[in-house]
């Protein structure tokens, strides 16, 4: 994914000015509200760097140890599960990415490479049916959710 969206950047590079927004968005992602979207956009239409969906973690947080025995609870009040779409703006997260990919970081979003930079993304609440499909029982979930909206 890293390299993907750093590609994408690059080949915008005639296209983009350093301050249009971009939105990257996972196409393992296939849930994503269409309210979603737009929320993120409005509530970040005049913030500098950007941010990302995300929501609250509901459930107990436990760190473990290599041996999956629980290490200690984490209080999870500050915690949110990232989503996509996240938006930046285009030069930013370009400089970004090329810098991650310069160090030879390794990556799981566009946040982490914005705070890399030291910028701090604005997190907009989202919604919890933007599941990501990473297990074959996902895919399940994903259908009925795709169901119930149509």
């Amino acid at each position: 994914r890293q390299q993907s969206v750093l590609n994408a950047l690059l080949a915008l590079d005639d296209e983009a000015n350093a301050d249009d927004w971009v939105l990257v968005h996972d196409a393992v992602r296939p849930c994503v509200e269409v309210s979603d979207i737009e929320k993120l956009i409005i509530a970040l239409r005049t913030h500098n760097v950007g941010g990302l969906l995300g929501y609250t973690l509901d459930n107990t947080l436990k760190q473990v140890t290599g041996e999956q025995e629980v290490q200690t609870t984490i209080d999870r009040n500050n915690y949110w599960n990232a989503l996509t779409p996240q938006m930046f703006r285009y030069g930013l997260l370009k400089e970004a990415m090329e810098r991650v990919e310069a160090q030879g970081l390794t990556i799981t979003d566009e946040a982490a490479a914005m705070e890399f930079m030291g910028y701090r993304p604005r997190m907009v609440e989202g919604s919890k049916l933007n599941i990501k499909i990473t297990h074959e029982s996902d895919l399940v979930l994903a259908g009925m959710i795709l169901n119930l909206k149509s």
